[in-house]
């Protein structure tokens, strides 16, 4: 009973951020909600009811308290292993204990481990929140295909509590462990599964059942299409055939890295300094911000990277990548940040990730341009508002010696987090730390 029913980072994250992190958004919203949704309808549920389940779903990724970025800009600052206990559960399940080594936090897909909070929401179908409850238990039984492997650890911080995209999948620098179409068998085990589980649902909680689920073998040709689907227009033809809900189109413009959004600053619950005093005497206070400020008027609103780069500390740099290899110069140091800083302005992000996304080691790395270009596949055609930031978005922090990190996000787009960390040389205030993580 296949029907369509009635219609209905990237930037920034910037931070002491991105040094972790990474990778973690795992499947992106096409599959946590958009897929999820349909799988519900095809199982027997309303279309109200599969959009509370989805939503379940997805909300580990949209929530500031939950999704994966946020959580572990909290573990960098604070070495905290409750926080990365939830980071555990909900977006890399495994029953190791932590802090431990990445080998043994290895995850698997389908294991009794991701199936746990699942198993106990098939059984509480009399409860209120029933199914965002089931919702919320399915995304890290999904992401249990999409993280499985051992953890990578992005630029080796915090390696015994931080988790990324495994090497397997392409590792922490690389977008390509979410993409469907990258996994399409994957796609499909973890969408029958899902499934299954659904059916289950509603067989031990017969009142959700609005008709009788279609049988896997007719629905599995539409979700290898759906698993196929390469581009944000592949999938909305998709979604428009199958899940024409307002929701579901509003959000596949983001699917796939592609595209640049609108930059706003980030202050989540857990990095909100309101009310408490800064580290920082007023006017050096009043220094630091006014030289973030210009700098993301630089580099946002007048792409001009040559003058942005003036801010970027070489030496400071050059430390991140000792652990991570790639770059032994200042030059070469001073040409990534440009690749960087320019790539963050291309039009079309999927053209950054197929080049390596910034990585030294990618063969094509190479291609990345230093400064905008105004035609090619690495076009940067469009500048965009700066955000502006508040004396409360500078979060101190440890990566550097009496470090600050400023928090950005993308109202549009959730591919990558972004980490620039300020830290005073002489009487300036300069970067030492630009760190991107692919989620």
């Amino acid at each position: 009973m296949i029907n369509a029913g009635r219609n209905g980072v990237v930037l920034v994250c910037v931070a002491l951020t991105i040094l972790s992190s990474a990778s973690l958004r795992a499947w992106e919203e096409d599959l946590h909600y958009v897929l999820t949704f349909w799988l519900a309808t095809q199982a027997g549920f309303s279309r109200e009811d599969a959009d509370q389940i989805a939503k379940g779903d997805q909300s580990y990724d949209d929530s500031e308290h939950t999704s994966a970025i946020p959580t572990v800009l909290w573990i960098i600052l604070t070495n905290d292993t409750g926080a990365a206990r939830e980071l555990q559960l909900k977006h890399f399940p495994s029953d190791a204990l932590l802090p431990s080594p990445p080998a043994r936090r290895a995850v698997a897909p389908n294991s009794p481990t991701a199936r746990k909070a699942v198993e106990a929401a098939l059984n509480a179908g009399e409860s209120a929140t029933a199914l965002v409850a089931l919702g919320e238990a399915f995304h890290p039984f999904q992401d249990s295909w999409s993280h499985q492997g051992v953890p990578d650890i992005p630029y080796n911080m915090k390696p015994n509590l931080i988790s990324a995209h495994p090497q397997a999948r392409g590792g922490w620098k690389s977008h390509n462990a979410d993409l469907t179409a990258g996994h399409v068998e994957e796609t499909l085990d973890v969408a029958r599964q899902t499934y299954l589980l659904l059916d289950r649902f509603l067989n031990q909680n017969a009142r959700y059942r609005r008709r009788p689920a279609a049988a896997w073998s007719a629905l599995e040709p539409v979700v290898r299409a759906f698993a196929a689907a390469r581009t944000p227009s592949e999938k909305a033809a998709w979604a428009s055939k199958y899940v024409p809900e307002q929701r579901a189109q509003q959000m596949l413009h983001a699917v796939a890295p592609g595209g640049r959004g609108r930059i706003k600053v980030l202050s989540p619950p857990l990095f909100n300094t309101r009310g408490k005093p800064s580290p920082l005497a007023p006017a050096d206070q009043n220094t630091l911000l006014e030289t973030s400020n210009e700098f993301l008027r630089l580099w946002f609103a007048r792409a001009d990277v040559d003058a942005a780069l003036k801010y970027v500390d070489s030496a400071g740099l050059m430390e991140q990548f000792g652990s991570d290899g790639g770059l032994t110069s200042a030059a070469a140091v001073e040409e990534w940040s440009g690749k960087f800083l320019t790539m963050q302005l291309i039009d079309d992000h999927a053209a950054v990730n197929d080049a390596g996304h910034g990585d030294p080691l990618h063969p094509r790395y190479s291609e990345l341009p230093r400064r905008p270009q105004a035609a090619g596949p690495f076009r940067a055609t469009r500048t965009q508002d700066a955000p502006r930031l508040g004396a409360r978005d500078l979060l101190p922090t440890d990566l550097v010696a009496n470090g600050f990190a400023m928090v950005l996000d993308n109202e549009d787009l959730t591919h990558d987090a972004l980490s620039v960390v300020w830290r005073r040389v002489a009487d300036r205030w300069l970067i030492a730390r630009l760190l991107v993580i692919p989620r």
